[in-house]
């Protein structure tokens, strides 16, 4: 129902007015959800390359004390034996 001395015209023009509103503050939220969408991708991104980076030095770690267990057993064989000589 009408507002009383409100033409036809003016409600449709008003009618026509508030969807085009409603459909600017639809775009405004849907480019705020796609930035924060943006900004959470990245964080992730950034995350695993911080968390790449720290396996990385992990595995590196891992390998020198590998190597580092290695040469002690050698260095024992070759105590070992040069005493049996």
């Amino acid at each position: 129902m009408k507002p009383f001395g409100v033409s036809n015209a003016g409600l449709g023009a008003a009618s026509q007015e508030a969807i085009s509103h409603g459909h600017r503050d639809s775009k405004q939220d849907h480019l705020k959800l796609l930035r924060e969408v943006q900004h959470e991708r990245s964080k992730i991104q950034m995350l695993q390359e911080h968390k790449n980076m720290e396996e990385a030095k992990i595995s590196k770690a891992r390998e020198k004390q590998r190597k580092e267990k290695s040469s002690q057993v050698s260095a024992s064989r070759y105590n070992i034996q040069s005493k049996m000589l």
